[in-house]
């Protein structure tokens, strides 16, 4: 038997039967350098990270669209399109790694990497830091490192203001902490559901996703040209696994899919039901499964503007 069919039944059965799958956000947000995450904040909305001064982490990772964008694909600096929807920072602390194919192990590779990339920001690590040394960032940069400007000091704490966009406190959050009313009964049908079809293979855990990959058409072959891990590894076995996305504010995040392809939730709903389980259900088992994605929205972070 296929290892990922095989894991995803003993995990249905375990968690239909002992244990809540979904744990909820803590209330409180520890471990955070407030003086790193002030510093990295201002350099997350700073377009000077970019070689041409056109482009900010903001302008794709928006606090407006809850920390993504809501185009199919972003724009970074000499108006240069991705290739891949944009995910959102919300909550980015509890991924196990970052980007769809994995290419970053923690926030601080994921930062370096949008800073490099020539098709986002295109900085040579050298000259952005002679830009940054000509600024007021010089000082900051020496206060709260005492040292010199570092491409790893810039890194850091730019992962330091992501790891403070946590978004606590959502309706399913307080249902899990034992507020029964805080779900309708549209939205607790929606969640038996969403583990008896099998959703909760994948989207399971403090992020509701974003802890293992997965192959995109699992069930049956989807249409999609983006290779996914295999980037990575260069490895056949690798093609078309994709890091399972967050589905925790996901009413707030659309388009869908790494590649923006829907721009309604139950669209996306009916697509991975037949694509990854192989199911199909009625109208109203969609909707009610919808209800409760909506439930995963929490509150908005206090960092975010």
């Amino acid at each position: 038997m296929n290892y990922f069919i095989f894991f995803g039944i003993s995990l249905l059965f375990y968690t239909l039967t002992f244990a809540e799958p979904i744990t909820p956000i803590p209330l409180t947000n520890s471990g955070i350098n407030t003086q790193k995450a002030k510093l990295g904040k201002k350099l997350f909305f700073d377009k000077i990270l970019s070689k041409d001064d056109s482009t900010s982490c903001a302008d794709c990772h928006k606090p407006s669209h809850s920390g993504a964008d809501n185009l199919r694909a972003s724009f970074g600096v000499y108006h240069n399109k991705t290739n891949l929807n944009t995910s959102t920072v919300y909550n980015s602390r509890y991924n196990f790694v970052q980007f769809f194919d994995g290419r970053a192990k923690n926030l601080e590779e994921a930062s370096k990497y949008c800073i490099e990339s020539n098709t986002t920001m295109d900085s040579v690590s050298s000259d952005l830091i002679k830009k940054l040394n000509n600024s007021s960032y010089k000082k900051d940069f020496s206060r709260i490192y005492n040292d010199k400007i570092k491409q790893k000091y810039i890194d850091n704490a730019i992962a330091e203001y992501m790891k403070s966009l946590v978004t606590p406190n959502s309706a399913f959050d307080r249902y899990l902490r034992g507020d029964k009313s805080a779900l309708s009964k549209s939205q607790k049908r929606g969640y038996s559901l969403f583990k008896l079809e099998g959703c909760i293979i994948c989207h399971n855990g403090i992020n509701v996703g974003s802890n293992l990959f997965a192959k995109f058409g699992e069930a049956r072959e989807a249409p999609n040209s983006y290779l996914g891990k295999y980037n990575v590894s260069k490895a056949s076995f690798d093609k078309y696994f994709l890091k399972v996305p967050t589905l925790r504010n996901i009413s707030k995040t659309a388009p869908y899919l790494h590649d923006g392809r829907f721009d309604n939730l139950s669209d996306v709903v009916k697509f991975m039901l037949k694509y990854q389980l192989d199911k199909s259900v009625s109208q109203k088992d969609v909707n009610d499964i919808v209800a409760f994605l909506k439930s995963l929205d929490g509150e908005t972070p206090k960092n975010a503007k």
